[in-house]
């Protein structure tokens, strides 16, 4: 069944992608607009039933509450039989977070970055192509390219996703669980050797904690939104999973220096006990 809400947003939201920040959220308070909440909180919740979290992500409060610039792209459509009745087809959550990102070549950077920090289309809509209207529309108001985002512990579909609409793979994991591409290192100097790196460790990390206890990430938003086989892109830094279940080749672990910051990771969650 479709998500429908007895509420016409027609005069509360632009008709199709939405977007909605703390502006509109204050402008449309729950007294005056009760399914704004009820839309993004019952959508939020689905998101995080999907993707088996261990909490919700994107709330009404949250959005309202967010000092990290959050807004939310909400795609509707006005009932097409149902008077005072609208239908509620997906969201992209995003948010400017400062990120300490490590390149292929152990470079490390200091960025404020926008981050896809949730994804969900709506089960009734997958498959039509609505994820991808979806993103592009987000793209073009924040007039950014795809390769500019970090994202927040993506799925494997998600990583398809990417792949099959912005022609981008190899995707560079993180310690924190977010992704970049290498072509985002392009628009950034990597910060020299004597900066401060203790920054590394007060940096955010992924808010995405799956509900069970395997250690793998969460699933799928969207199994249907990408066919395309898992092997049809490299999981830089984050194998373990592939490797478990055989779906990845074993890497060759690099050594990195001491007083570099992986290198000191290593020795403080490893010790000098090798993995692989």
């Amino acid at each position: 069944a479709e998500m429908e809400v007895a509420f016409d947003f027609t005069g509360t939201l632009p008709e199709g992608v939405a977007k909605i920040d703390t502006l509109v959220l204050q402008r449309n308070h729950p007294r005056r607009c009760w399914a704004l909440q009820w839309a993004i909180d019952h959508m939020g919740a689905l998101s995080t039933q999907a993707q088996k979290l261990r909490r919700q992500l994107t709330s009404y409060e949250k959005l309202l509450d967010s000092d990290e610039e959050q807004r939310l792209y909400m795609l509707w459509e006005k009932h097409p039989t149902k008077e005072n009745c609208s239908i509620i087809i997906g969201m992209l959550k995003v948010g400017m977070k400062k990120l300490f990102l490590l390149d292929e070549k152990q470079r490390n950077y200091e960025v404020n970055a926008l981050c896809v920090l949730d994804f969900f289309v709506h089960e009734s809509k997958q498959r039509q192509g609505f994820g991808h209207v979806i993103f592009d529309a987000m793209l073009v108001k924040e007039v950014l390219q795809p390769y500019q985002l970090a994202i927040d512990r993506p799925s494997d579909a998600f990583l398809c996703f990417i792949q099959k609409h912005y022609e981008m793979s190899e995707p560079v994991w993180q310690s924190t669980n977010f992704v970049v591409f290498p072509v985002f290192f392009d628009d950034h100097q990597p910060r020299q050797n004597g900066a401060e790196r203790r920054s590394f460790n007060m940096q955010p990390v992924s808010e995405k904690m799956p509900s069970s206890r395997n250690g793998s990430r969460p699933g799928s938003r969207s199994s249907s939104v990408c066919a395309s086989p898992r092997h049809a892109y490299s999981h830089r830094g984050d194998t373990a999973s592939g490797i478990i279940h055989g779906t990845a080749p074993v890497p060759t672990r690099p050594n990195y220096a001491p007083d570099t910051p992986q290198g000191r990771k290593n020795t403080r969650d490893f010790g000098h006990t090798s993995l692989w």
